[in-house]
């Protein structure tokens, strides 16, 4: 019941339509950020598990490679670690990025956060 939702309603929009076009897309940011943030928890919980379970995965090789100060393993494993993490929180911004070069294309303004477009 924000006001963006409220007016959209008033100006005789069609149900589906203020949910898929005001409510989700302001509804996407954070939740794919905080998705983001799950990735990385994850990521590094592995490491965890696998060790205390003895389950074979990336995390044990981690520290099996540690362990056995096979550095370049080390490195390769950290690498993969790394990126998949930038590359998920990177995907989280792919909706903010595409609609700033639309706004930029199109001579409009970005509207204020919250606002009906």
């Amino acid at each position: 019941s924000a006001d963006y939702i409220r007016t959209a309603r008033a100006k005789g929009l069609h149900e589906r339509f203020v949910i898929y076009k005001h409510a989700l897309r302001n509804m996407m940011i954070p939740l794919l950020t905080i998705i983001g943030l799950f990735v990385a928890i994850a990521l590094t919980g592995t490491v965890l598990t696998e060790t205390v379970f003895t389950r074979p995965g990336l995390g044990k090789m981690l520290i099996d490679a540690i362990g056995a100060r096979d550095y370049p393993l080390a490195q390769g494993a950290i690498t993969v670690f790394t990126m998949t993490i930038i590359l998920v929180n990177l995907s989280g911004r792919g909706d903010k990025d595409v609609e700033a070069v639309r706004d930029r294309e199109t001579g409009r303004s970005a509207p204020a956060r919250g606002s009906v477009s």
